[in-house]
């Protein structure tokens, strides 16, 4: 039988004969409506049990739109305080974010610095590389913005010792480094409504969000 034959062939559904071809292409056209709409929203859970959202955003990548809160070596409850953890995440060093990230499976990573430049520009872009600060990405991005993102301010800090600015900024790592020492990271500040793009020490305890390949 040739393969024109066979696609000619008719399928009966109910009482009613339908081409085999229309089926095929109705299927394949499900299919890429998966790929490019579909898949892009749903749940994922830690090691530990601990599930977070995720969904396509406006980049095109898929992103956590949690705080992670996977308690691993070098993470933290902003002072010391768990139920800090409970309403902003948990604080990372730069080394135990990425460790935070591969908790939910090797599909997913630290989103770098390129990455997260590309989801502020979806929005407007980040101060320095856009007209407005960062004003309009910020708005978009953080917790009851539009983009669904929902960044919180959970400040940052170091483990036992300092914490800066909890609910009045929120400073997410990168992957990328800048040298042995710092890291980028973005940095939602309530003060002046701008989303920033900046370098600290490794050290520090951030807010970590994830990305999916």
């Amino acid at each position: 039988m040739s393969d024109n034959t066979l696609l000619n062939r008719k399928i009966s559904i109910g009482n009613t004969e339908v081409p085999l071809l229309y089926l095929l292409g109705g299927a394949a056209l499900l299919f890429i409506i998966f790929l490019f709409i579909g898949g892009g929203s749903g749940t994922v859970k830690d090691e530990f049990g601990n599930k977070y959202h995720y969904q396509r955003m406006a980049d095109g990548r898929v992103w956590t739109t949690d705080n992670m809160n996977a308690a691993i070596v070098d993470s933290y409850c902003y002072g010391n305080m768990e139920e800090n953890c409970d309403i902003y995440g948990r604080l990372y060093t730069w080394q135990s974010a990425q460790n935070a990230c591969a908790s939910l499976g090797r599909k997913w990573r630290l989103p770098t610095d390129e990455e997260w430049g590309k989801l502020a520009e979806a929005y407007g872009g980040y101060k320095g590389n856009s007209e407005d600060g960062g004003v309009k990405a910020s708005a978009e991005l953080l917790e009851n913005g539009s983009s669904g993102f929902n960044g919180k301010l959970g400040g940052f800090g170091l483990a036992g010792s300092r914490y800066y600015y909890a609910g009045e900024m929120g400073a997410y790592w990168s992957g990328t480094e800048l040298d042995g020492r710092y890291a980028w990271n973005y940095g939602f500040a309530m003060s002046t409504k701008e989303l920033v793009r900046d370098k600290i020490t490794k050290s520090y305890g951030l807010c970590v969000r994830c990305i999916k390949d």
